[in-house]
């Protein structure tokens, strides 16, 4: 969609997927509600687009433009709005397929409607093995001229900053496992009154294979390639650390666990633990007051509760609080608002 990007560098496997509307590239600026709650991490402002089924929803809408007035936070550049479907009878289905990477993905889904009363209860396992991506080292200028040692390095520049990088292989293999719970309980009061409740319970994690890395360039030491230029690069620039996210989704929570490091193929490295929860709570109530106009008000709470743990020492523990009354994030206000749009057509 025009004005809408999404990064999913990793494929599937990607821990934190990015989304911008409208040019604007910080994460906490595109609010994304399911079934009305929130769904961004309040540590790294990303969606795990995993967390929703495919089968289970049944729209999706886009509000691209500032709408804090009456979203709240996050929500700068736009607001996308994923519903998903009420059950409406005994269905179940399952699935077992099998794509590149050998990813396999099996899902079984069952849900039923009692009377008022329905549900939808979904599964989803996914296992994958990508390939390793290509090893960079930084090329550096040496105070002392070497020897040249070779000329048959691939060279190119730097896409993440200034010089150039010269390519030494291939990382090993990367190994993702996820498993994702959700549902939806659903109580009809009327044909136009219905109480929802849904969950949704992520945890993946996955790790990087060693013995399948590739080595261009040969033994571990300092390499000249000419008389000015040089890189270094050991065994454990082929290897990254594992990780793990652990997320959950449920009556206005969301709480995502997020780590990496701990212990590499090739040796250890400082455990990091990016955490966080967010409380929400939200009213809305739409008055129409004529065939083209419509008042909104209503009432936001939004909690945000991140910590940062490296090496079970030192820990940074930041908390926020954010009350809105369908005004902009970030300020407190005591008075009642109301919005009044205006339908032009």
């Amino acid at each position: 969609m025009p004005g809408v990007s999404v990064s999913r560098s990793g494929g599937l496997a990607t821990s934190s997927p990015m989304i911008a509307m409208r040019g604007l590239k910080n994460n906490y600026d595109t609010l994304v509600l399911l079934d009305g709650q929130p769904i961004v991490n309040a540590y790294s402002g990303t969606v795990n687009w995993n967390d929703v089924p495919v089968e289970s929803i049944e729209k999706i809408e886009i509000v691209k433009g500032p709408a804090s007035s009456i979203y709240g936070s996050n929500a700068a550049s736009g607001v996308i709005s994923i519903t998903t479907k009420k059950a409406k009878g005994l269905h179940g289905s399952s699935a077992l397929t099998y794509g590149t990477n050998h990813t396999w993905i099996k899902k079984i889904n069952i849900g039923d409607k009692f009377n008022k009363f329905g549900y939808d209860l979904y599964y989803t396992a996914t296992d994958s093995h990508t390939y390793g991506y290509e090893a960079y080292k930084t090329i550096s200028v040496t105070k002392t001229p070497g020897v040249p040692t070779g000329d048959n390095y691939v060279i190119e520049s730097n896409t993440t900053g200034s010089g150039k990088v010269v390519k030494i292989g291939k990382k090993g293999d990367k190994i993702w496992n996820e498993d994702n719970y959700s549902g939806k309980f659903t109580w009809d009061f009327d044909r136009d009154k219905t109480l929802s409740l849904g969950f949704f319970k992520n945890k993946s994690k996955y790790s990087y294979d060693y013995r399948s890395h590739e080595n261009w360039i040969g033994k571990p030491g300092k390499y000249y390639i000419d008389a000015n230029n040089a890189f270094t690069f050991n065994n454990s620039d082929f290897d990254t650390a594992p990780g793990a996210v652990d997320e959950r989704i449920y009556a206005g929570l969301t709480d995502n666990r997020s780590w990496n490091g701990g212990v590499f193929t090739t040796g250890k490295s400082a455990l990091s633990d990016y955490s966080s929860k967010r409380y929400n709570l939200s009213v809305n109530k739409e008055i129409t007051l004529t065939d083209k106009d419509t008042a909104v008000t209503g009432f936001q709470y939004v909690h945000d509760k991140k910590w940062i743990k490296l090496s079970m020492q030192r820990i940074l523990k930041l908390n926020c609080k954010l009350v809105v009354v369908n005004l902009i994030h970030m300020v407190y206000i005591s008075k009642m608002s109301i919005i009044l749009m205006k339908n032009f057509l």
